[in-house]
This record gives structure tokens, C-alpha cells and sequence, in this order.
């Protein structure tokens, strides 16, 4: 799936991973949430977001919505390198309800 500024690529699993490039933001974060929804019942989910430069309020929300969608029945993992972008994980406290590390797990 792709808007202008968010590319969203899903592999199949298990895990399942979202790989997010570009920009996520208020316009495009139904981009991302239409990719979510395209899985029922996710498991464990890895979201990539090596690619990302930027990312807004309207992207964290999406992704904590899926997190709290996927917990019953997996864990949601969110790869994030760069480290002003894992701060706003730590800020928001999404880093007490997502694992989030800094390269995707082999």
C-alpha cells in the first residue's frame, strides 16, 4: 500500500511485519491503518520503522491501536534506530505496552 509520502509494505508471517516508509502523519496514517486492518487475527507483529523520517501523534495512535488489537494474541515488536524517533515512544509511555528496539529481530 502507498499514499504520496507513506509507503507500507506487508510480508506474510509469522511474524507478520509491516515495513513503513517515508513520512507518517495525520494525512496519511489511514494509509497504515487500512494496512493493519487487512490482518484479523494478528499475532506477532513486527512494525518496522527503518524508514520512516518523520512520524506524528496520528502515527503513534495508530500503531498503539493495533498493539492493543494484537496484545490477546501476540506481541508487537517496533523496530526504531533512530533515537529521536525511540524517544517519542518513551514519552508517550508506548514503550511500556510495545517492545521497541532498535533493529529487527533475526
Amino acid at each position: 500500500m502507498s499514499d504520496e509520502l507513506l509507503r507500507v509494505a506487508v510480508l506474510p508471517g509469522p511474524p507478520v511485519r509491516f515495513v513503513l516508509e517515508g513520512e507518517l502523519d495525520f494525512g496519511n496514517a489511514k494509509t497504515l491503518v487500512r494496512a493493519f486492518d487487512r490482518i484479523p487475527d494478528p499475532g506477532d507483529t513486527i512494525v518496522d520503522l527503518t524508514g520512516l523520517a518523520f512520524i506524528d501523534s496520528s502515527g503513534l495512535t495508530a500503531i498503539a491501536n493495533y498493539a492493543r488489537k494484537a496484545m490477546p494474541h501476540g506481541r508487537v515488536t517496533v523496530v526504531v534506530p533512530q533515537a529521536a524517533m525511540r524517544r517519542l515512544f518513551s514519552i508517550t509511555a508506548l514503550d511500556t505496552i510495545l517492545a521497541v528496539v532498535d533493529r529487527a529481530p533475526e
